[in-house]
C-alpha cells in the first residue's frame, strides 16, 4: 500500500502505524502519515519517533509513567491486558535502556507467540486501510477507528468485519504454499534416496563407493525403464538356471559310470591292498604324518594364502618405511601375479616357492624345523625387520612342509608291488616315451622271470637309451626295437615270464604311471602300486565331491541371483512410485497455488521467467555464494522458515537470532540471508545474497519462509 509519493518503505509505514495502535489506540491520520512520512524520509528513527508520542498531549492524557505505556501496548496492539509479570519484565528492560519504546512495538510484530503476533498484523492491516481511506478524503472518525481496531484480533474474520466498515477491501493477499511444498519436497527426498538405493543396486556399488561412482549410477538409473533397469538381474537369473543344469548333468554323467557308493568302495579296497603291503603302508604312514606336520602348521599359523599376506603386509610396511626390500621381489611378484586369477583357482604353495627353494630367501634345518633368514635387513625399523624376519620364517617352514608332502606322496604312489596280469598269447608290445622325462630322477627296472633278477638302469634320456637297456639285459627274453619316441618290445617265445617295468615322471612333473611289456601277450594289463591305487581312489571321490559341490554351488548362486531380482524389482518399483508421486505434488503446486514453474536457486544462477508465477527454492550451503532472480508478482522465494525477518537495515538485527534482510540496491532488493546468527555484523558479512530484479522492499512480505510481492487492492 502507498499512501503518497515517499521514500518510507511499506515496511516503515506498518512500523509507524504499530507505534500510532500500540500508543493511540488509533490508526494513522492523513496530516500524520504526510508530517511523519516526511520525517522518516529525513532520517528521524523510530526511537525518535516514539520519544515524541510519549511527550504528545494525545498520549500523556491517559498514561504518565512506563508501568501504563506498556498496559497500553499489550491493550492497543495485542488486544489483551498486560500480565503483572509481563509489565514488570518490559518496565525494567526499559528502565536498564535494554529496550527502547519503539523496540518494545518491535519486539511484539516478532514474538514467537503466534496469536499475538498475528493479532498485531491484523491490526495494522486495518489500520492501513483507514490511513488510506483518509488519504482520499474520507472522514477520519477516531472514536469509530478506535473501535473498529478494538475489535480485530487474530482471525480472519475480524479483519474482514473491520474492514467492510470502512468500505475497504482486504490487501492482496498472497497465499504460501507450505502444505503443498512440504508434500513436494517430502517426495522429491524420497525418489532421490529410491533412486540411490536403486542406483547403488543395479550397478553393484559398494557402501564406500565414492560420490562421483554414486552420481554416475544415479544419472543413468534416471534415464533407464523398468524392463532396462531389469534386464541384468534377469539375464543373471537365466545364467545360473542354465549353469545348475550343466553341474547338474555333469554330476548326473559321472555317476551313471560309477556310484558314489561304489567310489567308496574303491577306496576301501585301495586301503585294505595297501594295508596288505608293507611297503607301500610304510610310505603312507610317512605321508600322514608329513600331512599332520602341515595340518598343526596351518593351525598355528593360518593357511598358506594367510601365511604369504602376512609376509607380503610385512614387506610392504618395511619398504614403506625406507627398507630394503630387493631381495623380496621375486616373492613380491609371485604374490602379486597369483592375486589376479580367480579365488577358486589360487594356490599360495606355489606363491611360497620363492622363500625356501634352492636360492631362497629362507634356510630351514630338516631335523629341527628352525628357519633362518639369508639377507640381512637394512632400513626402517627394527620392530618392522623383526615383523618381515619372523613372517618370512614361518613361510619358508610352511614351503618346505609342502615340500615334504609331495615328496612323500610321490613316494606312496610309487611304493609297492605292481599287480601285472598276463594273457598266455604271443605278442609285441609298443611303449610310447613321447613327454617323458628320465633326466632329474628316472630309472629303467628290468625284472626277469619271477623277479629273481632285478637290474636296475637309471639316467636314461632317450627312447633309444631305453631300448638299448633292455636289449643289454641279461636272461631278458624280448628285443626293442625304436623308431621315433615309440620302443616296440617283442618275444620270440610266447608265455615267457620276463616284466619290463619303466617308473619316472612326465615332463609336467607328473608321475607316469608304471608301464610294463611282457612277453607272449597281446594286451598288457597293469595295476599300479597300491599307493598310487588308493591316491586315484580318493582324488576320485574329491573329484565327485568337486561334482556335487558345483551343483550346491549353482544352486545358491542361482538363489541369490534370484533374490537379487526380487529385491532390484522392489527397488524399482519403489523408485518408480516415489517419482510418479513427486510428479502428483507437482501438479498439485500447479493447481492449488498457481505455481506454474519450479525452479531451484543455484549458486551464480540467473533464473526468473516473465509473466510466469514462479516457486523458487533456495537451500542455504557452504558453496553458495549469490543469485539473481527475475522477481515479480506472483512469484515465491522459499527461503526456509529457519529465518526471522530482520527488516531493511542488516546491520541492525538481533545478533542472536538467523535473520534474512531485504536492502534496496536501486530498482532491486537484495535479499541478505544470514549463514550465522551473528552474520549481518561479523567483520566478514557471513551471509548469502539473492538479488530480486525489479522490485521494492516494501511491496516483499517475509511469512513462513516464502517471500513474495504484496499487491494491494
Amino acid at each position: 500500500m502507498e499512501f503518497y509519493k515517499m521514500a518510507a518503505s511499506q515496511e516503515q509505514l506498518n512500523q509507524l502505524q504499530g507505534l500510532y495502535i500500540a500508543y493511540f489506540g488509533r490508526p494513522n491520520d492523513a496530516a500524520g502519515i504526510e508530517y511523519w512520512g516526511a520525517e522518516i524520509d529525513s532520517g528521524v528513527s523510530f526511537d525518535e519517533i516514539a520519544n515524541r508520542f510519549m511527550e504528545s498531549d494525545e498520549f500523556t492524557a491517559s498514561s504518565s509513567d512506563l508501568n501504563d505505556v506498556v498496559r497500553a501496548a499489550y491493550t492497543n496492539a495485542l488486544g489483551r491486558d498486560a500480565g503483572d509479570e509481563e509489565v514488570a519484565y518490559w518496565v525494567g528492560r526499559l528502565e536498564a535502556g535494554d529496550v527502547s519504546v519503539a523496540g518494545l512495538l518491535e519486539a511484539f510484530r516478532s514474538t514467537d507467540d503466534a496469536t499475538d503476533s498475528a493479532t498485531l498484523e491484523n491490526k495494522i492491516t486495518v489500520a492501513n486501510a483507514y490511513t488510506e481511506a483518509a488519504v482520499s478524503g474520507a472522514g477520519f472518525d477516531v472514536a469509530a477507528s478506535k473501535t473498529a481496531l478494538a475489535s480485530v484480533d487474530e482471525t480472519p474474520e475480524s479483519v474482514a468485519a473491520a474492514l467492510e466498515e470502512v468500505g475497504a477491501e482486504v490487501p492482496g493477499e498472497v497465499v504460501t504454499p507450505t502444505e503443498g511444498l512440504n508434500t513436494y519436497v517430502e517426495a522429491a527426498e524420497a525418489e532421490e534416496a529410491a533412486l540411490e538405493a536403486l542406483a547403488r543396486a543395479a550397478a553393484d556399488l559398494e557402501e564406500d563407493a565414492t560420490e562421483a561412482d554414486v552420481s554416475a549410477a544415479m544419472t543413468f538409473a534416471a534415464t533407464q525403464t523398468r524392463d532396462q533397469l531389469l534386464s541384468a538381474a534377469r539375464a543373471d537369473v537365466t545364467s545360473e538356471e542354465k549353469q545348475i543344469q550343466g553341474a547338474t548333468a555333469a554330476l548326473a554323467s559321472a555317476r551313471a559310470v560309477e556310484s558314489d557308493a561304489e567310489l567308496s568302495a574303491a577306496v576301501t579296497a585301495a586301503q585294505r591292498e595297501v594295508n596288505n603291503d608293507s611297503a607301500a603302508r610304510t610310505a603312507q604312514t610317512a605321508l600322514q604324518e608329513a600331512e599332520s606336520e602341515v595340518a598343526a602348521h596351518v593351525a598355528a599359523n593360518g593357511s598358506d594364502e594367510a601365511v604369504a599376506a602376512a609376509l607380503y603386509e610385512a614387506v610392504v610396511a618395511f619398504g614403506q618405511a625406507g627398507g630394503n626390500v630387493s631381495s623380496f621381489s621375486s616373492f613380491v611378484s609371485a604374490y602379486q601375479a597369483e592375486l589376479l586369477v580367480e579365488a577358486d583357482d589360487q594356490d599360495f604353495a606355489l606363491v611360497l616357492d620363492p622363500i625356501a627353494e634352492s636360492g631362497g630367501l629362507v634356510t630351514v634345518n630338516p631335523t629341527t624345523g628352525q628357519a633362518t633368514l639369508n639377507p640381512t635387513l637394512t632400513g626402517a625399523t627394527a620392530a618392522l625387520r623383526t615383523a618381515v624376519s619372523d613372517a618370512a620364517k614361518v613361510a619358508g617352514v610352511r614351503d618346505q612342509l609342502n615340500d615334504v608332502v609331495v615328496s612323500a606322496e610321490n613316494a606312496f604312489a610309487s611304493a609297492g608291488t605292481p599287480v601285472v596280469t598276463t594273457p598266455a598269447t604271443s605278442a609285441e608290445q609298443s611303449i610310447n616315451l613321447a613327454g617323458v622325462n628320465f633326466a632329474s630322477d628316472g630309472a629303467l627296472s628290468v625284472d626277469v622271470g619271477t623277479g629273481a633278477t632285478s637290474v636296475t638302469v637309471a639316467n636314461l634320456t632317450t627312447a633309444q637309451e631305453v631300448a638299448d637297456a633292455i636289449n643289454a639285459t641279461t636272461g631278458l627274453e624280448n628285443t626293442a626295437t625304436v623308431s621315433g619316441d615309440v620302443v616296440t618290445v617283442t618275444s620270440p617265445t610266447p608265455g615267457a615270464a620276463s616284466v619290463v617295468t619303466l617308473v619316472g615322471e612326465l615332463t609336467s612333473g607328473t608321475a607316469l604311471t608304471p608301464s610294463a611289456v611282457v612277453p607272449g601277450s597281446d594286451a598288457i594289463t597293469v595295476t599300479p602300486t597300491p599307493g598310487q591305487v588308493l591316491l586315484d581312489a580318493q582324488q576320485a571321490v574329491v573329484d565327485r565331491q568337486d561334482l556335487v559341490d558345483a551343483v550346491a554351488d549353482e544352486q545358491t548362486d542361482l538363489a541369490d541371483a534370484q533374490a537379487d531380482l526380487v529385491e532390484l524389482t522392489a527397488l524399482v518399483s519403489t523408485y518408480f512410485d516415489a517419482r510418479e508421486a513427486t510428479a502428483e505434488a507437482l501438479e498439485a503446486l500447479a493447481e492449488d497455488y498457481g505455481i506454474e514453474g519450479l525452479v531451484e536457486v543455484a549458486n551464480s544462477s540467473n533464473v526468473g521467467v516473465a509473466n510466469t508465477d514462479e516457486l523458487f527454492l533456495f537451500s542455504q550451503s557452504d558453496d553458495f555464494n549469490s543469485a539473481v532472480i527475475s522477481f515479480e508478482a506472483g512469484d515465491q522465494l522459499y527461503v526456509g522458515d529457519k529465518f526471522a525477518f530482520g527488516g531493511t537495515d542488516a546491520t541492525a538485527g538481533d545478533n542472536s537470532a538467523l535473520e534474512v534482510f531485504f536492502v534496496q540496491r536501486g530498482g532491486n532488493v537484495e535479499v541478505r540471508l544470514e549463514e550465522s546468527a551473528f552474520g549481518s555484523n561479523a567483520a566478514t558479512p557471513e551471509v548469502d545474497v539473492i538479488t530480486l530484479v525489479g522490485v521494492n522492499a516494501g511491496q516483499l512480505s517475509f511469512n513462513d519462509g516464502f517471500i513474495s510481492v504484496v499487491e494491494t487492492a
